[in-house]
């Protein structure tokens, strides 16, 4: 369980992609993609499925719930 748990699916995802946009602009360091990994697992144990492309790779990447 972590912090992110107490927070709504919907909050984490936005949240998730805030930061995401942050790093990309340069806001962010690159360090702050682990806080990415936690509020994705948070999301996942919620029951959302969360489909993240990354543009660089041109792969998915997909935390959903099982």
């Amino acid at each position: 369980m972590s912090s992110y748990d107490h927070y709504s699916a919907t909050y984490l995802i936005e949240l998730y992609f805030s930061i995401k946009r942050n790093i990309e602009s340069g806001f962010l360091s690159k360090a702050m993609y682990h806080e990415m990994d936690f509020i994705a697992q948070s999301v996942k144990r919620q029951g959302i499925t969360l489909l993240i492309k990354d543009h660089a790779t041109d792969q998915n990447q997909v935390y959903s719930h099982k």
